[in-house]
């Protein structure tokens, strides 16, 4: 296929963790490479002083009428080669190089999940039939579509697929259309100076060519208006799932503590009307 998958969520929380992510290794990398200049001088100084209180001893010998031994010269000449040998090696007009990319970028669920993954598996095998291109998923707030994003992002991870490379793209109210397009472009590898000077319908049509499109929205009109090829609704819970799922949150601990407990927090579970969002805030 060769194709790209594009997931759209909403916004700084992914930002943050990538900023910080990058801070992080950038700062291992430089604390790693101190701590090996550091270790290199003291290495260093320390033949240093090897060397001169053997040539100090081999001189005051020598002074007595003695004759130095050939296996301590051979010592001498051959860390002297050593050396030179480094010296030799130490002209690096390359320091660092891009570390590839991984194809998918593995996002975390920071909450349980129930009922969705029939959901996630659909989306996954209609998004590799040729015909989509564009595949729009609806439903109303706090009903999961983030997390059912994230699913289907690490179904990728872990199963062999014919995608290039899949691209979790945050998008707000505010944002610029032309810095998702930027984003887009970056991690297909294509941003270049002739791009630039494109318009974003141009942008648009050439990011189409080679990609396929997944988001989400809360309302069923912008999937028509996208002109998706499908469109998939995420509806709220089942009564068991719902059940499940705020049993996770509260905790079988709790919920067995007295007698009365389960049967309050099943009515409670059921004035949640199997939205997860709620579902997991008041289970909590």
């Amino acid at each position: 296929m060769g194709g790209c998958a594009s997931v759209s969520v909403s916004c700084d929380q992914t930002l943050n963790q990538v900023g910080r992510c990058l801070t992080e290794n950038a700062n291992h990398i430089h604390n790693k490479l101190d701590e090996n200049v550091e270790t290199l001088q003291v290495s260093t100084q320390e033949l240093k002083v090897l060397r001169d209180d053997l040539l100090t001893r081999v001189f005051l010998e020598e002074e007595k009428g003695h004759r130095r031994l050939a296996t301590v010269q051979r010592w001498v000449f051959e860390k002297i080669k050593k050396v030179n040998v480094l010296k030799s090696r130490s002209d690096f007009r390359v320091v660092a190089e891009r570390v590839p990319r991984s194809k998918v970028e593995e996002m975390l669920i920071h909450v349980p999940v129930v009922g969705m993954k029939a959901m996630a598996e659909k989306v996954c095998s209609s998004l590799m039939e040729d015909e989509v291109g564009t595949l729009g998923l609806y439903g109303m707030g706090g009903v999961g579509k983030t997390t059912l994003l994230t699913q289907i992002n690490d179904i990728f991870v872990n199963t062999e697929n014919d995608f290039d490379v899949v691209i979790w793209v945050v998008v707000s109210k505010d944002q610029k259309m032309e810095s998702v397009q930027e984003t887009i472009l970056w991690r297909l590898g294509r941003f270049s100076e002739e791009w630039k000077h494109l318009n974003e319908e141009e942008k648009a049509s050439e990011i189409k060519q080679v990609l396929k499109v997944l988001f989400t929205t809360r309302s069923k009109e912008v999937c028509s208006e996208m002109l998706v090829d499908v469109e998939m609704e995420v509806k709220c819970l089942a009564p068991d799932e719902a059940w499940e799922l705020f049993r996770m949150r509260a905790r079988d601990l709790t919920l067995e503590s007295h007698p009365d407990i389960p049967g309050v927090a099943r009515k409670i579970a059921g004035k949640c009307y199997g939205l997860p969002l709620a579902l997991n805030v008041i289970g909590r």
